[in-house]
C-alpha cells in the first residue's frame, strides 16, 4: 500500500493544499508532500528543464513569502515573482483576454527561471534549502540528460554537469540511470562524485494525469523508499541512495516469515508490558550502562532456545543475569516456537579457541559453512554412513569376541579337569606296551597282537570319522534356507531373524533394495537347496563306504577279540586301551574346538586393532573432498580439514577405565609411558596391540587391570571407539585462527557467522565491537552486517555509533533502567524504538509531557548522547557520498 503521495504542481501548492482540506485520501496515506515543479532556463538554444522541489509539509504557509515571492521572471520590461497574483499578471500580459485561474495557468507555464537566481534564492536562505528536496528530470527531452542534445560541446556539458549539481536526486526510473547515479555504471563511484558533488538516489511516481493512474506507475515501477514517513524520513535517501530507494514492481528485502523475530513481550513486572517490535533487517539495540540492553537480547534468545543460550554463555565469567519471571517471543508467522537462531553474547568471540582433538566452535562454524557446497555435504554424509557401518561391526566384533573369550575360558577348565590328549596318548602307550608283555607269555604271536592293535585303532578312528559325518548331516537336514544380508545394514538380536536398515540410509530407494533383497533371496536358496542335496548325498556315500570297508575288518577283530579276551588278565588291559581311547577322542575334540576358538580369536582381534586405520581412512578421504573443494563463496578466507588423533581424550579414557597402578609395570614391560601422552608420539597398531595385550592378559608381565566399574568389553569399546576427530581450519593470507590477533580473529569468526553462513535464521549479537578496533568495525565490521541485513534479520547490542550509523540500522531500540537521574514512565525496565531519522519527542494521550527520560528527546539525539562518537559518526554519514566541496 501507498504510504506518501505528491502533489505536483506547477508553481503552485493549491492542490496540495485543496487535497489536505479535502481529507479523502486511504488511511494508509501518511504524509502528503507538496511537489512543485518548474523549468529552468539555461541558454537561448537549449530547451527548459524541468526540476521538482518536493517542501517539508512543516513549512508550506512559508512558501508564498520564502520561495514563490523570491523568484524572478523578466518579460517585455516587467519583472514578475512566482506568487499566485503575479503569475495571474504575468499570464494576463501574455493574453490580455485571460483572467483568474486561465491567466494563472498561462502565467505559470511560461514562466522561466534561471538556474543561477534558483540557486542564490536558497543561498540566501539555507534554512530553507534544508527543507527542500530538489529532483531534476533525466529525460531526453525535458530532462538534464537533453542538455546539449542538438550538439554538445563543453559548454553544454558544463550546463548539464551544473544542474545535476544543483539537484539532490534523479526523477528516472531507468535501471541504467540508477546504477549511473550511484557510480556503478560507466564512471565509477568517485568520478560520479567528482562530477556532480555526490552520488544521488533516483525516484519514480506514477506521474499521474488521471484517476485510474493514480497510485500505479507504468510497468508496476513502485518507488520504495526505506524510511519513516516524515520529510527527515524522505532526507535519508540522499544519505545512502543505494539502501535507502528501489525502484520495482515488488517489495524489496522481503523475508521468510518463519525466519523474523517479531517481538518480545514481558510478563514480569519489572518490564514494560507493551510489546518490544523488532525490525525484520536490522535491529540496533542501544543505552547506557546497566541500562538493561544485553538483558532484552539475552531474554530474546532464552526465549526462544534456552538450552543453547546457556551453551553459548558457559564460560562467561559475568554476574549472575537478571531473572525474568516469563517472556514470549512472537515470530512473524504469529508462532511462538522454538527455532534456529545465532546468538553471539558479549565476549564471545574472544572467548572461543580453537582446539584440534575436539569438535571446537570454530570447528562447528566452519563445519556449517562447507557443507553448504553440495559436493562436500555429499562427502559428508557418506562419511557418516561409513562411520556408522564401522561402528556398528567394530561393536559386533568386539561383542563376539568377548563371548568367544568367555567360551575359551570355560573350554580350558573343562580340559583341565577331564584332562589332556597328550595324558591319554602317555597312558594308552604304556597299557599297549604293558598289553604286549602279556601276549608274549600266552599263546599270541607278536604279529597277531599287532594287528590287533592296529585293527582297533582303525576302527575307533573310522567310527570317529563316521560320527562326524553322520552329526554333518543330521544339522545340514536341520539347517534352515539361507537369507541375504549387506554388510553394514542390516541387524539382529538372535542370529536367525535379519532387519534390514535400508531406511536408515535410503531416503527414495529404500523399498526397491528390500524387494531386491528378497528376489535374491528366492534365487539363492533355490541354488542353495540344489548344493545342500549334493553335500548331504556325499556325506550319505562316505559313510556307507566306510561302513562298508569295516565289514570285513570288524569280522576279523571280532575274532581275534575272542582270542584276547580269553586271557582275564589281558581283556582287562584291552577294556582299558579302548576306555583310554574313547577319552582320547574326547580331549582331540575339545582341542580342536580350543584351536577354532583362538584362531576366531584373533582374528576378531586383528579385525578390531586395525579398525582404527579404518576410521583414519574414512576420515582422510572426507578431508580430501574438503581440501579439493573448499568454498566457492567470495571471500579472502581458505578452508582446509585435517584428521587429528584425540590424544588427550584417548589417555584420559585410559586413566578412567584402567588401574593406574599397573601403569609402571606396563612401562617397564611395552615400554610406553600411559601416565605421560607426551612421551608416546605415535598412535599406531603397536601400541593398540600392547595395550591389547595387557588388558586381556593383566597376570601376565606388564599386564592391566580393569576397573570395578568397567568389563572386557565396555573397556574394548571405549579404546576401540572412532578416536580421530575432523579438524577444520580457515586461514586469512598466511594465518590459522590460532596465529591470529584477536581482533583479526574476532572480523574472521565474525564474517563466517554472517557474511559466509547461508541460513536465514535471525542473527543475535552483543557488542561485537568490544573485540574490535574502530577501523575493523567501519570498515569490515559495518560491511558485513551492511550486505547480509538484506537477507535475514540482525539484531545487535551496541555502544559504538558507527554500527548503528554506519550500517544504517532500520530500527533504534533505546534501553533504560529506572534511576535517580534517568526516570521511567511506569516500569524498571523501559524501551523505545524508532528510526535513527526520528527526532520527535513524545507526548502522553492526555498532551502532557512524559516523564521518562526516553521520551524527553527525539531518538537522534538519544544516539549522539549514548553512543562513542555519536555527533560525528552523523555528519560523516551524512558526508559519505558527498564531495568535500558540495555546495549542499
Amino acid at each position: 500500500m501507498v504510504s506518501v503521495i505528491g502533489i505536483t504542481d506547477y508553481l503552485s501548492i493549491q492542490n496540495y493544499l485543496k487535497v489536505k482540506n479535502d481529507n479523502r485520501l486511504p488511511e494508509t496515506v501518511k504524509m502528503v508532500l507538496p511537489n512543485v515543479e518548474m523549468r529552468l532556463t539555461l541558454t537561448a538554444s537549449e530547451a527548459p528543464v524541468n526540476i521538482h522541489f518536493l517542501f517539508d509539509p512543516k513549512i508550506v504557509d512559508d512558501l508564498e513569502t520564502r520561495f514563490f515571492g523570491k523568484l524572478s521572471f523578466s518579460y517585455a520590461g516587467g519583472c514578475y515573482s512566482a506568487t499566485r497574483n503575479e503569475l495571474i499578471r504575468f499570464g494576463h500580459t501574455l493574453d490580455q483576454t485571460l483572467e483568474g485561474n486561465q491567466a494563472f495557468k498561462k502565467g505559470a507555464e511560461q514562466y522561466l527561471v534561471e538556474l543561477s537566481a534558483v540557486r542564490q534564492l536558497f543561498k540566501n536562505d539555507p534554512e530553507l534549502r534544508k527543507h527542500t528536496l530538489i529532483v531534476v528530470a533525466n529525460s531526453s527531452t525535458d530532462g538534464a540528460s537533453g542538455i546539449g542534445k542538438k550538439g554538445g560541446n563543453s559548454q553544454t556539458d558544463a550546463l548539464r554537469k551544473s544542474v545535476y549539481q544543483f539537484a539532490d536526486a534523479i526523477f528516472s526510473a531507468q535501471p541504467s540511470d540508477r546504477r549511473y547515479f550511484l557510480g556503478e555504471g560507466v564512471d565509477d563511484f568517485q568520478k560520479v562524485i567528482d562530477l556532480y558533488g555526490s552520488l544521488m538516489p533516483c525516484v519514480h511516481g506514477s506521474d499521474a494525469h488521471s484517476i485510474e493512474k493514480i497510485f500505479e506507475p507504468d510497468q508496476q515501477r513502485y518507488c520504495w523508499i526505506k524510511a519513516d514517513t516524515t520529510f527527515e524520513g524522505l532526507l535519508q535517501i540522499l544519505y545512502e541512495p543505494a539502501e535507502r530507494v528501489v525502484i520495482q514492481s515488488n517489495r524489496p528485502d522481503a523475508k521468510d516469515p518463519h525466519q523474523i523475530i517479531e517481538s518480545i513481550t514481558f510478563e514480569d513486572n519489572n518490564f514494560q508490558r507493551t510489546p518490544i517490535v523488532f525490525n525484520d533487517s536490522l535491529t540496533c539495540i542501544i543505552g547506557g550502562k546497566s541500562t538493561g540492553k544485553s538483558l532484552l537480547l539475552r531474554q530474546l534468545a532464552q526465549s526462544i532456545d534456552n538450552s543453547y543460550t546457556q551453551k553459548q554463555e558457559k564460560d562467561l565469567t559475568q554476574r549472575t543475569p537478571f531473572k525474568v519471571d516469563k517472556a514470549t517471543v512472537l515470530w512473524k508467522d504469529k508462532t511462538s516456537d522454538s527455532r534456529r537462531i545465532v546468538y553471539i553474547p558479549q565476549s564471545f568471540l574472544s572467548r572461543i579457541v580453537d582446539d584440534a582433538e575436539e569438535s571446537s566452535e570454530i570447528s562447528k562454524i566452519i563445519h556449517d559453512i562447507l557443507l553448504q557446497e553440495p559436493n562436500i555435504k555429499e562427502a559428508y554424509k557418506e562419511f557418516q554412513q561409513k562411520q556408522d557401518i564401522l561402528d556398528s561391526r567394530v561393536a559386533a566384533n568386539i561383542n563376539e569376541y568377548c563371548k568367544l573369550t568367555t567360551s575359551i575360558r570355560n573350554l580350558e577348565d573343562e580340559i583341565k579337569k577331564e584332562g589332556h590328549a597328550d595324558t591319554f596318548r602317555t597312558t594308552i602307550k604304556s597299557l599297549e606296551a604293558e598289553r604286549a608283555q602279556l601276549a608274549s607269555v600266552i599263546n599270541i604271536s607278536d604279529e597277531e597282537l599287532d594287528n590287533y592293535t592296529k585293527l582297533e585303532k582303525e576302527l575307533r578312528e573310522s567310527d570317529s570319522k563316521i560320527e562326524k559325518l553322520s552329526r554333518d548331516l543330521k544339522l545340514l537336514k536341520e539347517m534352515p534356507d539361507p537369507v541375504a544380508v549387506i554388510p553394514g545394514y542390516f541387524r539382529t538380536n538372535d542370529c536367525i531373524n535379519i532387519e534390514h536398515l535400508f531406511e536408515k540410509f535410503f531416503e527414495s530407494s529404500a523399498d526397491d533394495l528390500l524387494n531386491a533383497i528378497s528376489e535374491s533371496e528366492s534365487i539363492l536358496c533355490a541354488e542353495w537347496r540344489k548344493k545342500v542335496k549334493t553335500i548331504k548325498e556325499s556325506l550319505s556315500n562316505e559313510i556307507k563306504e566306510i561302513e562298508c570297508s569295516l565289514r570285513e575288518k570288524r569280522t576279523l577283530y571280532e575274532q581275534m577279540k575272542v582270542k584276547v579276551d580269553q586271557n582275564t588278565q589281558l581283556q582287562i588291559l584291552s577294556k582299558k586301551i579302548t576306555e583310554e581311547n574313547k577319552k582320547l577322542t574326547e580331549a582331540e575334540k575339545r582341542n580342536a574346538t580350543l584351536s577354532s576358538y583362538y584362531n576366531e580369536a584373533n582374528k576378531l582381534k586383528k579385525a578390531i586393532i586395525s579398525s582404527q586405520e579404518e576410521y583414519r581412512s574414512i576420515c582422510e578421504g572426507y578431508c580430501n573432498v574438503v581440501n579439493e573443494t573448499g568454498t566457492k563463496k567470495t571471500t579472502n578466507l581458505t578452508f582446509d580439514a585435517q584428521t587429528v588423533w584425540k590424544k588427550r581424550d584417548f589417555f584420559q579414557s585410559l586413566m578412567n577405565s584402567l588401574n593406574n597402578r599397573n601403569f609402571s609395570n606396563f612401562r617397564n614391560t611395552y615400554h610406553l609411558d600411559l601416565s605421560s601422552p607426551d612421551s608416546i608420539k605415535n598412535y599406531d597398531n603397536i601400541l593398540l596391540e600392547n595395550l591389547w595385550t595387557a588388558i586381556v592378559e593383566p597376570d601376565k608381565e606388564g599386564g592391566l587391570n580393569i576397573k570395578g566399574a568397567f568389563n572386557l568389553a565396555s573397556v574394548l569399546r571405549e579404546i576401540f571407539k572412532n578416536w580421530y576427530n575432523i579438524h577444520y581450519i580457515v586461514k586469512s593470507g598466511h594465518d590459522t585462527i590460532e596465529e591470529m590477533s584477536p581482533g583479526k580473529k574476532a572480523l574472521v569468526l565474525l564474517e563466517m557467522l554472517i557474511s559466509l553462513e547461508d541460513s536465514l535464521c535471525p542473527i543475535l549479537i552483543d557488542q561485537p565491537e568490544d573485540d574490535l578496533d574502530n577501523r575493523s568495525i567501519y570498515d569490515d565490521l559495518v560491511n558485513f552486517i551492511r550486505e547480509k541485513k538484506h537477507e535475514r534479520q540482525i539484531i545487535i547490542v551496541t555502544h559504538n555509533a558507527n554500527v548503528v550509523l554506519g550500517a544504517d540500522a532500520e530500527e533504534v531500540i533505546i534501553a533504560n533502567q529506572m534511576g535517580q537521574d534517568s526516570p521511567n514512565e511506569e516500569y524498571r525496565f523501559e524501551y523505545r524504538s524508532g528510526s535513527i531519522e526520528n527526532n520527535e519527542l513524545v507526548v502522553r494521550h492526555d498532551g502532557l509531557e512524559c516523564i521518562g527520560v526516553l521520551y524527553k528527546k527525539g531518538i537522534q539525539t538519544q544516539i549522539c548522547d549514548i553512543l562513542e562518537g555519536g555527533r560525528p559518526a552523523f555528519e560523516k554519514r551524512q558526508h559519505k557520498y558527498f564531495s568535500v566541496e558540495h555546495h549542499n
